[in-house]
């Protein structure tokens, strides 16, 4: 802020005037005037502002943008009647971020789910529809991700919307993105589009790779993993093409374990599969939960599949479980984590 024009004009200019003058959102420039004691009382502009985005923006963002407190938001919106039940971003749960995101795709904007998806959505869209709080949860919930944190909120709400249909990379990349992208990662996700969206078979992949065919720009650019994404990494399509079949012979085939095969893990440690972990639970149709989900095998130094990882749980605690908070896991006694996520499940039902 140029506070010494600030100081010399305030009591002359009009407040949009100096927020001109300086070349700064008069929004910004009320809350500084507000935070070093050139007034207390609320502005006729921002009262505009909180009126235009009361339907659009959490509380809580609205009172930050602002510089008030809680409670003199509070009289505020109570003395001009605009107390409408509105909530914090925080207070909503995934399902409920997930069912919003899957209206605005299928019934306001009526989107195909397909592949053309991740290049029409946008953040725009959420926000012309009012639904910012569902954005700003997905860009919270992304930056503790270890996968999705290089990319974007809408990456991340379209992908976990609909599990296995999208790769987050699909869509347009953030400032990030290109962080993600090493060597090891770019060939995992190739094979797992070759295999996943164009149909070819890992074992046939020296016989189509020598085509002129294999691999065509657009078929790279519609996945996100064109040429912007692999030039720091290869110094042409040849050479990304001859990484790949390498790959392919050394790289083991990532399989997740059956549940056959879970529950003989958690048998040969002497937890019993046949019942729920929960205490008291008499439900009788039991899964095998991953305390660390098994998308994240890629980006941990231990087996997902490993004893220590896994809980047997009914379908209705399974799906309590993935609402569980596992960060913070002590690290260096992993044996004891299927019982502090039993007491954090008992204390969250």
């Amino acid at each position: 802020m140029n506070e010494p024009f600030i100081q010399e004009n305030f009591n002359r200019l009009p407040i949009q005037m100096l927020a001109k003058k300086i070349n700064v959102d008069v929004i910004e420039l009320c809350k500084w005037l507000r935070r070093k004691g050139y007034f207390e009382e609320l502005q006729p502009i921002e009262m505009q502002y909180i009126v235009k985005q009361i339907e659009k923006m959490p509380i809580d963002e609205i009172q930050e943008s602002l510089g008030l407190s809680a409670t003199q938001f509070y009289q505020i919106r109570q003395r001009f009647n605009l107390l409408k039940k509105q909530r914090y971003t925080n207070e909503y749960t995934e399902e409920e971020v997930l069912n919003k995101s899957r209206w605005l795709i299928e019934e306001k904007m009526a989107l195909n789910i397909d592949d053309l998806l991740p290049k029409t959505i946008r953040a725009e869209h959420f926000n012309k529809n009012e639904l910012y709080p569902i954005l700003k949860y997905g860009e919270l919930k992304k930056k503790t991700d270890p996968y999705f944190k290089y990319f974007s909120a809408v990456a991340f709400l379209v992908c976990k919307a609909y599990p296995n249909e999208f790769k987050p990379y699909q869509f347009p990349h953030s400032n990030v993105t290109k962080q993600y992208f090493t060597k090891k990662n770019y060939l995992r996700e190739l094979r797992w589009i070759i295999e996943n969206k164009l149909g070819l078979e890992e074992e046939f992949l020296i016989n189509t790779s020598m085509m002129n065919s294999f691999l065509t720009k657009k078929e790279l650019d519609l996945y996100g993993l064109g040429y912007h994404t692999y030039k720091h990494i290869f110094k042409e399509k040849k050479a990304l093409i001859k990484e790949l079949v390498r790959s392919c012979k050394v790289m083991p085939r990532e399989k997740n374990a059956t549940t056959k095969e879970l529950r003989a893990t958690l048998f040969n440690v002497g937890i019993k599969t046949e019942k729920c972990y929960i205490d008291g639970c008499t439900e009788k149709n039991i899964e095998i939960h991953h305390i660390i989900p098994k998308r994240y095998r890629n980006f941990v130094s231990f087996n997902v599949d490993d004893a220590f990882n896994l809980m047997p749980l009914c379908e209705n605690h399974h799906i309590s479980a993935a609402r569980i908070n596992v960060e913070n896991l002590p690290n260096q006694n992993r044996e004891i984590w299927r019982e502090l996520v039993k007491k954090r499940m008992e204390a969250f039902l």
